[in-house]
């Protein structure tokens, strides 16, 4: 469930119903993804699953598995 979500929030803010994510995908490997896109994103999951992100944790992803593992947290799942 987490993770079809994730993969719907990230082909809204890219504008791309063909993208695909996993846990390795970083920045590079998505071409519009840059500081803007970051922020879009954050804020977009920040909104589908009702949490906030702080800087330092946004700061500490480093990849899609990343962003995953800080949402659980939040969540209370593992």
């Amino acid at each position: 469930m987490l993770d079809s979500r994730v993969l719907r929030v990230f082909r809204e803010v890219f504008d791309d119903e063909q993208l695909a994510v996993s846990d390795t995908t970083s920045a590079r490997d998505v071409p519009d993804w840059d500081s803007l896109a970051q922020v879009k994103l954050v804020i977009a999951l920040e909104q589908e699953f009702d949490v906030r992100f702080s800087t330092t944790e946004i700061g500490t992803w480093a990849c899609v598995g990343d962003l995953k593992r800080a949402l659980r947290s939040k969540l209370g799942a593992a």
